[in-house]
């Protein structure tokens, strides 16, 4: 039965799709015993770590500085392999999790050293399971492969977020049944460091003997993906996406601030576009881009440009109640097309053809560029909202409006990339 799965899946293996697997779900079970925690579970976590507001803000800013060693980490992800990086990923999780756990008053600045070591584990980490995922899918499955990774991820979120619910609702929503939540998830991690070990293959691409001719060609494999105008390009139209997609965290105020959504309709309104839209669109991103359009990145070519047209409709929309419903429409439309955007943005590293011995490095250049929009965007429609205060529904135009322009670049990036592949594939097909 498995072995069917994985075939209709496009994986070349039983062996490829149990790595795959493994791989996608190590790259949310890391994050499930803090980060997945901070939006519905944030005044319990707040308690049991005995910190305030601002200082739970500074403890993820410190894991947000993943963004300036992912550069970096490339030569890591170039000199090491994905199951090497990820066994040690997560195992300095583990590490840290104990930690905040065992230590019921432990310092705030023991606390900032833990971020900011998961900051920078993120740094190679991540990479390392993007560049998981392209090695145990097909070069004709990377559409489906990301898409999967997206929705599996996602469904893993609401899963372990709903569980951790389940365990309040019958603990109590304090730090004890926190710590409770966090202990079964950090033993979870525990369980994926032996699956890692046992299923992820430790496949090198590096030629070199020695250890340093390995850490000569794993720089030299960094330097030719900072010069790799594909990379670039990948790179580009991932920021693009990505900063349209912090756009979506503003639709459920900006319905209810400008065509007064009621509470329980923001709650219902922010929950389909959040997790429901997310689980679905992954996987029939990653379809569409390999069956329909046979290639992902020409379906970001096309869902960029719709996301162009849907924010024209968003932007001309009349800004009162009578439109409550088109608005509806238009925002269920646009998280549907951002998310599958969202979920192959990674995959034109594989369709590109990227050499794989510098594969790791090529994820890592992508990933500092598809996530630099976290260190400005927020800021940015923080301010446009502060400053039409009186006037919210020009604030929400202004964000709109940045999301639109967004969108047409990453577009037209699309564009190019999409001729520059196909020419390059044309040359090497007439040069056979």
């Amino acid at each position: 039965m498995l072995s069917n799965l994985s075939k209709k899946l496009g994986f070349t293996s039983k062996e490829n799709f149990k790595a795959f697997i493994t791989v996608i779900t190590a790259g949310q079970i890391i994050y499930c015993a803090f980060e997945a925690f901070k939006a519905s579970f944030y005044t319990p976590l707040l308690e049991m770590l005995n910190i305030t507001n601002a200082q739970f803000g500074m403890l993820f800013t410190l894991l947000g500085t993943a963004t300036f060693f992912y550069i970096p980490a490339g030569w890591l992800n170039n000199r090491f392999t994905p199951r090497q990086l990820i066994i040690s990923g997560l195992i300095i999780r583990i590490v840290g999790t104990v930690y905040m756990v065992a230590f019921v008053n432990a310092s705030y600045i023991s606390l900032c050293v833990v971020a900011l070591s998961w900051g920078i584990v993120d740094a190679f980490f991540w990479p390392a399971i993007l560049n998981g995922t392209r090695l145990f899918s097909s070069e004709q499955n990377q559409g489906l492969a990301f898409g999967l990774l997206e929705s599996v991820r996602r469904a893993m979120e609401f899963g372990m977020n709903t569980l951790a619910l389940l365990i309040f609702a019958r603990l109590g929503s304090d730090s004890r049944a926190m710590r409770i939540i966090i202990s079964i998830y950090t033993i979870l991690i525990v369980l994926w460091v032996l699956l890692s070990m046992r299923y992820i293959p430790n496949i090198m691409y590096l030629k070199s003997e020695t250890a340093a001719e390995k850490n000569k060609e794993a720089l030299q494999g960094l330097i030719k993906a900072l010069l790799c105008p594909e990379v670039w390009l990948s790179g580009l139209i991932s920021m693009a996406i990505y900063t349209t997609y912090i756009t979506i965290v503003y639709s459920v105020p900006y319905m209810q601030n400008v065509f007064m959504l009621t509470p329980t309709q923001a709650v219902a309104f922010g929950l389909f576009t959040a997790s429901g839209i997310g689980i679905i669109a992954g996987v029939f991103g990653g379809f569409l881009g390999d069956k329909v359009f046979k290639s992902p990145v020409k379906m970001l070519s096309c869902s960029l440009v719709l996301t162009v047209v849907v924010l024209i409709g968003v932007l001309l929309t009349p800004k009162n109640t009578n439109y409550l419903y088109v608005s509806m429409v238009l925002m269920f439309i646009f998280s549907f097309v951002i998310f599958i955007s969202r979920s192959v943005m990674f995959a034109p590293i594989g369709e590109a053809n990227i050499p794989k011995d510098f594969s790791g490095s090529a994820m890592a250049v992508a990933s500092f560029l598809a996530y630099s929009p976290i260190f400005w965007a927020y800021g940015v429609n923080g301010f446009l909202l502060d400053i039409n205060k009186d006037n919210p529904a020009q604030g929400y135009y202004y964000i709109f409006l940045i999301a639109l322009v967004s969108s047409a670049v990453g577009a037209i990036c699309s564009i190019i990339l999409y001729r520059l592949t196909k020419a390059k594939k044309n040359k090497e097909n007439n040069n056979q």
